[in-house]
């Protein structure tokens, strides 16, 4: 595993050891995060081979914003400018057929 890569594994054990408490405090902030690491994670594997993973990595991202949209009753009305940006970034670049109609 190279350098880069390392420390997103590292980043995503983090968020998902303290996913269940961040989620108490602000669980759409939560979701975002880790939608951000799994983002993180399908640019490691660009080989033609590696797509699959690519794919499944990228649905986990949109899986998380799907459901901090769910949990967020203003639709994102009142992210920060860093979730703001994260979220725009992950739809901007996901293949419109894996994430929601809106």
């Amino acid at each position: 595993m190279g350098t880069y890569k390392g420390e997103i594994w590292q980043r995503l054990k983090e968020v998902h050891k303290n996913f269940r408490a961040r989620c108490d405090e602000n669980p759409v902030s939560a979701h975002i995060e880790r939608a951000s690491v799994y983002y993180c994670l399908s640019g490691c594997y660009q080989k033609w081979w590696q797509w699959p993973v690519t794919l499944w990595y990228l649905r986990q991202a949109v899986s998380n914003l799907t459901n901090a949209r769910t949990l967020d009753k203003s639709d994102f009305k009142n992210l920060s400018y860093e979730e703001i940006d994260t979220v725009a970034a992950i739809l901007a670049k996901v293949p419109r057929w894996l994430h929601w109609e809106s």
